[in-house]
């Protein structure tokens, strides 16, 4: 039997929004009628295996395979086969192009420093948490100050509603320096601020909050009527009541399609608490609108949308939600 293939030139793939993982020491030989082809994985991800036989111009996916490719494969050492001449009849190895793609699984929880842990949700190619943070430490054990200072200059946090027994539904509320951890403003796509959360995760840009919302809004099962996604995104208990049609305190139970499960864990102004109550929650971004302003997400009971705010000062409170790298 002629020779299958007698060079193979990698690439390594990653799409920017796929939290893709690190594939090293890749090498391919041929074994037989098949291709081996092994690599190093840094941690579990979705594997999957692309050629070119035109040198990069074009990829197909390769579908005769099996060992470790697919959902969810264990980190470390790997081995892929490749059962070559089931897809082809003939191989020339010139040109040929191998593309390695590892997409980083959405775990079910995560934790932060302080030992907590947090339910996750992947909505669209996003991995984010479906609880708000409330950790009292950044990821390098600096601790952030328990505080209803009036300030831009310090990271504090404080109670939603000054209520210490609302933590463990709401979390905390935490200012915009908090929020940064000493980082620059930034709306690319993934974030690359880290900030509060722990490690492996990022604070969302304006941006990748925008990515949530249009992913949504283009699936129509999360929609209420034309337009409306706050219902999907909210939780089922916990808001007021309201009678307005597509408004998240309508008819509760419908709520929560996406798992996302926001809760109305409300705002400090800077000045005065305001309690959590049911009526609405405020997550911000790592994008600022300039010196003492950022953008933020809003929802409301009464309301069916979900908005783009910027009107709060850096210095008041807001919930926080991390997303993965």
């Amino acid at each position: 039997m002629k020779r299958i293939i007698l060079l193979v030139v990698f690439a390594v793939c990653c799409h920017p929004f796929l939290f893709p993982q690190n594939v090293t020491n890749i090498s391919a030989e041929q074994v037989g009628k098949v291709i081996h082809v092994n690599y190093d994985l840094e941690e579990a991800a979705d594997i999957s295996l692309f050629v070119s036989t035109d040198g990069g111009k074009t990829f197909i996916e390769l579908r005769k395979v099996s060992g470790d490719i697919g959902r969810n494969i264990s980190s470390g050492h790997n081995l892929i086969i490749w059962d070559v001449l089931t897809e082809f009849d003939a191989f020339d190895e010139k040109d040929v192009v191998f593309k390695v793609l590892a997409v980083g699984v959405c775990p079910p929880t995560m934790s932060d420093y302080d030992g907590n842990v947090y339910n996750t949700v992947k909505i669209g190619n996003q991995c984010w948490m479906r609880e708000n943070l409330r950790t009292t430490h950044y990821s390098d054990g600096t601790p952030i100050k328990l505080d209803h200072e009036n300030t831009y200059d310090d990271a504090i946090r404080c109670y939603p509603g000054n209520d210490s027994s609302y933590i463990t539904i709401f979390g905390y509320l935490y200012n915009w320096r908090a929020t940064m951890y000493n980082s620059k403003s930034c709306n690319s796509c993934p974030s690359s601020v880290q900030g509060i959360c722990p490690v492996g995760w990022h604070v969302p840009s304006d941006a990748e909050w925008t990515q949530l919302t249009q992913f949504v809004c283009s699936q129509n099962e999360y929609l209420c009527g034309k337009k409306n996604i706050a219902k999907a995104l909210s939780s089922t208990s916990r808001w007021s009541k309201s009678k307005n049609n597509c408004a998240i305190g309508n008819d509760l139970k419908s709520n929560n399609m996406t798992g996302f499960a926001i809760e109305p864990a409300g705002y400090w102004d800077g000045w005065a608490n305001v309690d959590c109550g049911d009526d609405a929650a405020y997550l911000w971004t790592s994008t600022q609108v300039d010196y003492r302003h950022a953008y933020y997400r809003s929802f409301d009971h009464d309301n069916g949308s979900v908005y783009r705010g910027s009107g709060f000062l850096k210095l008041c409170a807001l919930s926080v939600r991390c997303i993965k790298d």
